[in-house]
Parts: C-alpha cells; sequence; structure tokens
C-alpha cells in the first residue's frame, strides 16, 4: 500500500506492502522525498498516489493542479497539467490511477466541476 506521508511537511513516505495485509506487521521504510514548493519535484498538496507498470510513483499535486510523475526511488521525471477548466487543464487534482495496461492516468479534481479526466 503506499499512502502520503506527514502531509504537514509536504514530502512523501513510501511503505511496501506487507506480505499479509491482515496481521500486523511493522512498517518498513523505502523512501522519502519531495518537500514544499512549486517547482518540480517540490508538492504544495500531495493528494493522490498510484504506481504504473514500471513502478513509476505518480502523484496528484493538488494545490498546483498538477500531476507529477517519479520513478521507484523518488527522482522526478516528468509532470502534466496546468491551472484551468478545459480539457487537459487540471483544478484541484485530488487523486490519481493508473491504467497499468495502457498506461492511461485518470485524474479526479476536487474543481467546483467536479469532472473525471483520462
Amino acid at each position: 500500500m503506499l499512502q502520503p506521508g506527514n502531509m504537514e511537511d509536504k514530502k512523501i513516505t513510501l511503505y511496501p506492502p506487507s506480505r499479509s495485509q491482515i496481521s500486523r506487521q511493522k512498517m518498513i521504510h523505502h523512501c522519502k522525498f519531495g518537500e514544499f514548493g512549486v517547482m518540480e519535484g517540490q508538492f504544495t498538496e500531495p493528494s493522490g498516489v498510484a504506481v504504473n507498470a514500471q513502478g513509476d510513483i505518480v502523484v496528484a499535486d493538488t494545490n498546483n493542479h498538477r500531476i507529477q510523475v517519479f520513478d521507484k526511488e523518488g527522482r522526478f521525471k516528468f509532470q502534466f497539467g496546468e491551472c484551468g477548466k478545459r480539457d487537459g487543464q487540471l483544478l484541484y487534482p485530488n487523486r490519481v490511477a493508473v491504467n497499468k495496461m495502457t498506461g492511461d492516468f485518470v485524474v479526479t479534481e476536487r474543481s467546483p466541476i467536479h469532472q473525471i479526466q483520462v
């Protein structure tokens, strides 16, 4: 399970899944990356996290109105999205999923128009 870590410090902390999701297991810290800001690799409100078939980490950076993609070690790869209501623009993206068969990103927005984009 990948969960955004401490949202107060605007960093992403990743914990690899345990062998059994039912029993209690000690968490093993894998990596931590990001800081507060608007530049590549920085976040103002990381909300949703997904992983693609290649193991890349996809983060919905809500208040920066973008999706950022990192390799499995947390190194920035690319980003997409800009603030707006038109097709291809994002307004407060808060969840992201990846179709592992096609690689398509599915993004939900917390905006007044409440839309989903693929």
